[in-house]
């Protein structure tokens, strides 16, 4: 990859938030592995991953904004890739 990825996750209600699990069980929202790159992918320049730093965020209907309840990470945070080189810096920042 060329460039500066940036990655954001913040959670935020919805209508079926509490109710609904994916594939691997998790309730809604949840999410394993966070890659400022990717898994097996050398980034060439910088990488930013950014958890629970917002406020609010826009809803998907961009019309309102919602208030930021947190994340919810059940795996490995890395700020470039799990098996890859980044040629530049990384930044990880987690918590407002």
């Amino acid at each position: 990859m060329y460039g500066d990825p940036h990655v954001y996750f913040d959670l935020i209600n919805g209508t079926h938030s509490a109710s609904v699990t994916n594939r691997w069980n998790n309730k809604l929202g949840t999410i394993g592995d966070v890659y400022g790159g990717g898994n097996a992918a050398k980034v060439v320049g910088d990488t930013y991953v950014n958890i629970g730093t917002k406020t609010t965020v826009l809803r998907a209907d961009e019309t309102t904004n919602a208030p930021v309840l947190g994340v919810n990470i059940s795996g490995n945070i890395y700020g470039g890739g799990n098996a890859a080189d980044v040629t530049g810096k990384t930044n990880v920042t987690v918590g407002k």
